[in-house]
Formats: structure tokens, sequence, C-alpha cells
């Protein structure tokens, strides 16, 4: 027992110092993987973050307040006929992709801005630059190599923004269907199987 003492002693080291390395590994790439460990992305996510907050932010019902977006616009205290309650609807849609449109040009924009700081850290942002800028002296084909795992980097960070960016269009959706609906069933009396119908398809 006392023979085998010394050969499980240096097992055992070698056990905690293969663990050890393999934790630091792993926290290397967690660390490359996830972009809220990054302090440049994490303040892009949670810039972008705020604004699809802002998008949603609504005062007590039908308000249309702020930078909040609103594909539907009722009220209850006024009746109006059909071809004015399309023309109202018309343009709001037309408010509501104006809104779209600034939300998307502030989004990009964060992004470039992000992906520069990244860049100039590696020491890329020469290479990075010539493009978005379209400089006459782009970067060689040779080099972008080099690059390849911080453009690759920076796709999985836009698949991360534009899944974002997709899951707030379906909530703003769902909400304003749902808004509509509500604004339906007290504008109009609709008995009950109707209405189970009409919430079948949302």
């Amino acid at each position: 027992m006392f023979l085998l003492c010394s050969v499980w002693k240096a097992f055992t080291v070698w056990k905690a110092n293969v663990r050890s390395s393999k934790n630091e590994k792993c926290k290397a790439i967690i660390s490359k993987q996830l972009f809220f460990v990054d302090e440049l992305f994490r303040g892009c996510l949670l810039y972008i973050q705020s604004l699809c907050e802002d998008a949603f932010s609504t005062k007590g019902g039908n308000e249309l307040i702020g930078t909040a977006i609103h594909l539907v616009k009722t009220d209850r205290c006024h009746t109006c006929s059909l071809e004015e309650f399309c023309s109202l609807q018309a343009e709001q849609c037309n408010y509501a992709h104006k809104q779209l449109q600034a939300f998307r040009s502030k989004v990009i924009e964060m992004i470039k801005l992000t992906c520069l700081k990244v860049a100039e850290m590696d020491g890329a942002q020469d290479c990075f630059l010539s493009v978005l800028f379209d400089s006459k002296d782009k970067s060689k084909y040779a080099v972008m190599p080099y690059w390849r795992n911080l453009v690759s980097r920076f796709v999985r960070f836009l698949k991360l923004v534009d899944n974002i960016f997709q899951e707030m269009l379906c909530c703003l959706l769902s909400s304003e269907v749902q808004r509509l609906l509500e604004f339906f069933s007290v504008s109009a009396a609709f008995s009950e199987e109707v209405k189970k119908e009409l919430r079948s398809y949302f």
C-alpha cells in the first residue's frame, strides 16, 4: 500500500493539472464565443436591447408615445367609416415603416462602430476601414486570411443581432394583432364561437 502511495500522488497531481488545463481552455473558448463576456459586444447588445424596449414602450394602452412602434392606430372614442379606418391604418403603417428604418439605421451604425473597435484592438482596423469606406488602398487578398477568425466572429455577431431583430418584429406583430383583436371585440358584438375562431388564427 505504501509502495503505491507515490504513484497515486503523482496520478492525483497529473489529474489536477489536466483538469485545470482543460478548464482554462474552456474559459478561453467561452470568452471568445460569448459576446456578453466581451465589453464592446456587450455594450452594443445592451444598446440594441434598449432600442427594442423603447420600441415596445406604451403608456396605458393605445397612446402612441416617444419611440414606441405601433402598426395599428385605434381610437375607441371616435367612430369612423371603413374607408377612413383603412386610410388611418395605411398612414400608421407608413409611419411605423419609417420608425423601423430609423431603428435599423441606429443598429447598423452601432454595429459598425463596435466591429471597428474590436478590429482596432486586434490590429486589423485598416483592413476593415478600407472595406467600409471603399478606399482605393483596399486590403490585399493575401492579408485577409490572417483575419478570417475575426471575420467569422463578426458574422456570428451579425446573425445574433439579426435574430434579435426578427424576434422583435415577431413580438411586435403579435402584440399589434392582439391589440387590434381586442379593439374589434369591444367595438362590435361577436358571438363566442366567432371570438374563438378569431383567436385561433393568432
